[in-house]
């Protein structure tokens, strides 16, 4: 190819790249445009009606739920929107998501929650409701990296842009509500079975939590560290006493790592998630010799020896009494699937059918576990 045609084809492309960019001013300025003529007729959210925020007494179940929705599904934790929830949960709803907008009229911001039949939004300790039936149209303004911006009816609203696509999805179709309720049903009865199931994380972390044996220790961290024990138990094994611990505790300033640790029917465990990869160890009971304690200045100490090496641990000082004697009450017991399987497999059959009573397991579920447990 010659010098001339060189120039020729850089020209040409030279006058694609213009093109295209005036082709995209173009088509920014008609979005801003069409954007400016929304905010031009637009209304504020400041003149809607809005009602107060009555806190209403959840019963048990519903409370189940209420715990649920903020600790699990990261629901934005604050005494309004806490309230609201309470209020949802009351009313029967089904919660599918939340965000905040900004209504760009008054720029004030809200907390905007969508039930299975409500659209929620929340200001200070007042809320407004928008039945589905009464949103009219919908639509997408622009989008941005961070915000994008949506008109419902005749208000134009800023969300974040990551939750655009799911909240236009809820707003505008019944049937993506509806699955997305069925979702959301499904996984809170798998949450309520593993609260009654004290083998899984979810049933290990309540049980830490219930005894005030967490030192310190968020939620996640107890879950992801004790799946890492409910993963790895045997079919014949039952977790006894879960807590947690500082592993290899030597000071009050070498304190060793944190640990998830869980006695069994039939060994003692202990895991920890780490940099370069899962730790886990387990400790068969034949091989426990016995269980002792001391107290530091800031710490207790848990001892458990063994033929082949002692088990050092760290737990908080006002703990450690507790702690040693339900190990030792537990390491002994005679109340053990190994001793007694006639009184296990009674309370095995009694627990199945409260789930099945209470609604967290369906008839098919109870005759499986019915029949598995009998064999």
């Amino acid at each position: 190819m010659d010098l001339k045609n060189m120039l020729n084809k850089g020209k040409e492309y030279a006058s694609k790249v213009k093109d295209n960019i005036n082709k995209s001013l173009e088509e920014s300025n008609q979005r801003k445009a069409i954007l400016e003529e929304k905010l031009a007729k637009a209304n504020s959210l400041t003149k809607e009606n809005k009602e107060l925020i009555k806190v209403e007494t959840l019963n048990s179940d519903q409370q189940v739920l209420y715990d649920y929705l903020l600790k699990e599904c990261k629901m934005q934790a604050n005494e309004n929107i806490n309230s609201l929830i309470a209020l949802i949960v009351f009313k029967g709803e089904t919660i599918l998501a939340n965000t905040t907008l900004t209504d760009k009229i008054s720029l004030e911001t809200y907390n905007f929650v969508l039930t299975d039949k409500n659209v929620y939004l929340v200001k200070e300790s007042s809320y407004i409701i928008w039945p589905y039936t009464s949103i009219d149209k919908v639509e997408i303004l622009s989008k941005g990296v961070m915000s994008s911006i949506i008109s419902i009816n005749t208000y134009v609203l800023a969300i974040p842009s990551n939750v655009l696509d799911s909240i236009i999805l809820f707003l505008t179709k019944e049937e993506n509500r509806n699955q997305w309720k069925l979702n959301v049903q499904n996984n809170f009865l798998e949450y309520k079975k593993q609260l009654h199931d004290d083998n899984s994380s979810i049933g290990m972390e309540q049980k830490v939590l219930k005894n005030d044996l967490q030192i310190n220790k968020n939620s996640t961290w107890l879950r992801n560290n004790f799946a890492l024990i409910a993963n790895r138990l045997q079919d014949n094994e039952k977790v006894l006493y879960p807590f947690v611990g500082m592993l290899n505790y030597r000071t009050n300033t070498d304190t060793g790592d944190y640990y998830a640790f869980a006695l069994t029917t039939n060994r003692l465990l202990y895991a920890s998630q780490g940099i370069m990869g899962d730790n886990f160890y387990a400790i068969p009971k034949e091989q426990i010799t016995g269980i002792t304690m001391n107290t530091t200045a800031l710490n207790g100490v848990i001892t458990v020896h063994t033929t082949v090496k002692n088990v050092i641990i760290g737990v908080m000082p006002e703990k450690a009494i507790i702690i040693c004697n339900n190990l030792k009450e537990k390491l002994n017991s005679s109340d053990d699937s190994k001793n007694s399987n006639s009184t296990s497999l009674a309370d095995e059959l009694l627990k199945l059918k409260k789930l099945f009573d209470s609604g967290v397991i369906n008839e098919e579920e109870y005759e499986k576990g019915k029949a598995k447990l009998l064999g």
